[in-house]
């Protein structure tokens, strides 16, 4: 009787055991994957992706989450599908492609564009002083001058 009590002992132990080992390495762990946004624009819209699925609009900085978690080890990619008009947003490169082993932040930084504004000056006799805000340019010569800024939104949307 004894040699079986240990035996059904032991059973329930390995039993056990075996539970514990798969709770631990069996089952996979779903990890969260977020942006960090930085730079939008009030009054934008960006969207993103993960894995080219899973898109999420974003329309102010911060934190935001993907609704879907992905499992330990599988893969993601960050991928930006609609820029915000008048500014161009690349997710970090350092972590926008990877394999989830825990939480996963990418940071996503947004820039304004810049356009050029210019002309060109024919006749000039003397010196011609441009301004655009507080940017200056003294002309003495004909020929093109241009001045690269940042706006919000390209003033004129021409056709293609």
């Amino acid at each position: 009787m004894q040699a079986q009590n240990r035996f059904f002992n032991f059973k329930i132990l390995f039993l056990l055991a075996l539970i514990l080992v798969l709770s631990r390495n069996g089952f996979a762990e779903n990890h969260s994957i977020k942006v960090n946004v930085s730079g939008l624009l009030s009054s934008s819209t960006l969207k993103i992706k993960n894995n080219g699925v899973n898109e999420k609009i974003i329309t102010t900085n911060g934190l935001v989450a993907f609704t879907t978690n992905i499992n330990q080890n599988e893969g993601y990619a960050i991928t930006v599908s609609t820029q915000p008009v008048g500014q161009t947003c690349i997710p970090d490169t350092t972590n926008a492609i990877g394999i989830a082993t825990a939480e996963v932040i990418v940071a996503v930084s947004c820039t304004p564009n810049s356009y050029n504004v210019g002309g060109n000056v024919s006749g000039l006799i003397g010196t011609l002083v441009i301004k655009n805000g507080t940017n200056e340019k003294m002309l003495i010569l004909n020929g093109a001058y241009n001045f690269k800024v940042n706006f919000k939104e390209p003033l004129c949307n021409y056709p293609n």
